[in-house]
């Protein structure tokens, strides 16, 4: 009943089994008492069939390339296609509450990055100055540009939390071409209140958490998980 049921369970097959999924709904299925049984088992063997159809019941769907997958997702595609990878450079967007250690795990990496953080302090702009901050994100999206129309790989380091957020950075730069990596870093809520309780409320930490969207595979070509200890 999804618009894109094709989509839907291609996704689902990278992060979990659909086989598993299969089996807790027929389980739950089964462990009810209810008049429509029947027409529930029914909707469940449809699901596994559907999944076998589109080569994604026993293990993730194998796209080709992960340019492929990324434009099948990006496109709200039906059918995956066979694409070519023709991407010529990189755009790294990293994602995690501050503190989470992103600025630490960046240490030793050599593309260029573009920070709002480090925007935010040349240009004096405080946390919670709206205004300020609109001006910071013209300034990010500017550089940006520039090594994108250069076909430069580059890294976007703020804190990237919503799907929303990622989409919008994604979809602005996705006319140059680039594959995208999501690198999504975190470390325990202590560590996190412990780094930042000098310049940004704990109450608004809480918030940040609260909005939290887990980076999915389906974003972009890769998406990678690290935990700072």
């Amino acid at each position: 009943e999804k618009n894109n049921p094709w989509s839907a369970v291609i996704g689902a097959s990278l992060r979990v089994s659909n086989r598993w999924i299969y089996l807790l709904a027929k389980a739950d299925v089964l462990g009810r008492i209810c008049a429509d049984k029947a027409d529930l088992l029914e909707r469940v063997e449809y699901f596994k069939e559907f999944c076998i159809e589109n080569q994604c019941f026993e293990g993730a769907y194998p796209f080709v390339n992960t340019h492929s997958k990324f434009r099948y997702f990006f496109t709200d595609a039906r059918y995956p296609a066979e694409l070519y990878d023709d991407t010529a450079f990189q755009i790294r967007l990293m994602s995690g509450i501050p503190g989470s250690g992103k600025d630490t795990f960046l240490k030793n990496n050599l593309l260029p990055v573009v920070s709002l953080d480090n925007l935010r302090r040349e240009m004096g702009v405080e946390h919670g100055d709206s205004k300020g901050q609109g001006h910071v994100v013209q300034a990010a999206y500017s550089l940006a540009k520039k090594y994108a129309a250069a076909r430069q790989s580059f890294v976007w380091n703020s804190t990237n939390l919503t799907t929303d957020l990622r989409s919008k950075l994604i979809q602005t730069f996705s006319v140059y071409n680039p594959s995208f990596q999501i690198t999504y870093v975190e470390t325990s809520l202590a560590q996190i209140f412990q780094r930042r309780k000098e310049d940004i409320p704990s109450a608004h930490l809480e918030r940040m958490i609260r909005l939290l969207d887990m980076p999915l595979p389906t974003e972009a070509h890769e998406v990678l998980h690290f935990r700072n200890n």
